[in-house]
């Protein structure tokens, strides 16, 4: 006949002390996606980048990088993901202005070209 006699938490490890199985993880908190703007700050600057190299999708990269600026500054004192989509957010406006740049500077040198 076998008693039933409770077992200490830190003897089986099956069970956490709160008596719940050890294989569940346990629930979130309720801060759950706060990191979501400081990370669609650092993908919007790594699309910006992207598609202002491109060249094909300039427009979209200008957006991208407008948007990744504003949610870098935003969030920029509490995540490093944030100081990040700020940096390549600034970055993706490099490209396209050394390609006006160059344009204008050859309209500038020679104006029978246009």
């Amino acid at each position: 006949m076998e008693r039933d006699v409770p077992v200490p938490a830190d003897v089986c490890p099956a069970a956490n002390p709160d008596g719940e199985p050890a294989g569940e993880p346990p629930e979130r908190a309720g801060n759950v996606g706060h990191h979501a703007p400081s990370q669609a700050a650092m993908v919007f600057g790594i699309f910006a980048l992207v598609f202002n190299v491109s060249l094909l999708f300039a427009v979209f990269g200008i957006l991208l990088g407008i948007a990744a600026v504003i949610l870098g500054s935003v969030n920029l004192r509490r995540h490093r993901h944030a100081k990040a989509g700020l940096v390549l957010g600034l970055i993706s406006f490099v490209p396209p202005m050394a390609y006006v740049l160059t344009t204008l500077a050859i309209i500038r040198s020679d104006p029978l070209l246009f």
